[in-house]
């Protein structure tokens, strides 16, 4: 890792492929697996800045979500039978049910009154086409009528498509895993297309083997940021009050918005170390920023190289709230962090930088 942390040039493409040039990245991160994550600002999804921001925007709408175990037996006038099997399911959204079908008049009035019981009080309909959601219903041993099941789930449009993000990303990777990474996945991610345009249009999109191993590497690393923030944040998400994303400002002491309505990189920077466990690398001047425990045996080498240590508090998510914590407050502080820190001083002060290599770790 030590000599990954830095600013470097890799090779685009597969030379016996493609036309090949030289991209300038940087090390900015390192995400929790221990891989690291190269900056590169020259597209707009080449950073995982942009799901956190996914996410927060979520956190500022309160809706609210009941979640019903019970079956109850209904019957409904024009539903089709061929329509498949699964789970029917209806949405409520701020006391508003959403069926799949286009004519709710024909919803059950016993089933209406069941509902409001459920909910504690009256509820309202609401015409919603069912391409929105992901919505199914069940036909029990052949009789529907009294026999299908009725479950309220807390699951809305915006977040089934918060999951399919995920379900997308996961099969990205696999397939750069697995196959390489395509000339489609390439243009999805970044900017770098190693074909001419009239040559590009002869290719399937799918096809791999254009580009160079360094180069998969640097989009797999985007992808998994990508797939850390999202995976993190969707217990939140289901848990969301609609004052979560205040809690964050408060306990960053960071607005998220600038005065020009712009989001706050620095806010989405420390919401990355302190909350989703990401450690930050800052070239000029060397720093490395992290929530862990044991800071400085962790980056022992990188100290001597001299990179500063810095930690940050945690943010840890736990009974639908955002808390703060100091390392103090977990009690469980590794009791070699002092002696790592102090070899550490006591090398840089006698020995010179290009000798200190024999003590790394």
């Amino acid at each position: 890792m030590t000599n990954d942390i830095r600013i470097k040039y890799i090779e685009v493409a597969n030379l016996e492929k493609a036309k090949s040039y030289k991209l300038k990245v940087c090390s900015s991160f390192i995400l929790p697996n221990g891989k690291i994550y190269y900056d590169i600002s020259d597209h707009a999804n080449a950073t995982f800045l942009r799901e956190i921001i996914y996410a927060l925007s979520l956190l500022k709408v309160n809706k609210k979500y009941l979640k019903v175990k019970s079956v109850v037996p209904y019957h409904f006038n024009g539903l089709n039978q061929d329509m498949g099997d699964g789970d029917y399911q209806f949405y409520i959204i701020d006391d508003t049910i959403y069926p799949f079908y286009q004519d709710y008049h024909n919803l059950n009035e016993k089933i209406y009154h069941k509902l409001c019981e459920i909910a504690g009080g009256k509820l309202k309909l609401a015409k919603m086409g069912y391409e929105q959601f992901d919505v199914r219903y069940t036909i029990h041993n052949n009789n529907w009528e009294n026999k299908t099941k009725l479950v309220l789930i807390e699951y809305r449009d915006d977040f089934l498509k918060y999951e399919k993000a995920i379900k997308e990303l996961e099969l990205d990777l696999k397939n750069i895993k697995t196959k390489g990474l395509s000339l489609v996945s390439a243009r999805k991610y970044l900017n770098c297309n190693v074909l001419d345009f009239e040559e590009y249009s002869r290719h399937n999109p799918l096809e791999t083997g254009f580009y160079s191993s360094q180069y998969e590497e640097m989009v797999m690393r985007l992808i998994e940021a990508k797939l850390f923030v999202l995976k993190d944040f969707k217990n939140v998400l289901l848990q969301n009050k609609g004052h979560l994303l205040e809690e964050l400002e408060n306990i960053l002491e960071i607005p998220y918005l600038e005065k020009s309505g712009k989001v706050n990189n620095y806010f989405l920077e420390d919401l990355a170390v302190m909350y989703l466990n990401f450690d930050k690398i800052e070239m000029n001047p060397k720093r490395i920023v992290s929530n862990s425990f044991n800071i400085y045996e962790k980056y022992f080498n990188l100290n001597l190289l001299g990179f500063d240590l810095a930690r940050y508090p945690k943010i840890v998510f736990d009974e639908g709230t955002f808390h703060k914590k100091d390392i103090s407050d977990f009690g469980i502080v590794s009791k070699n962090e002092e002696k790592f820190q102090e070899e550490a001083e006591m090398i840089k002060r006698k020995v010179p930088l290009e000798e200190r290599y024999k003590f790394f770790l």
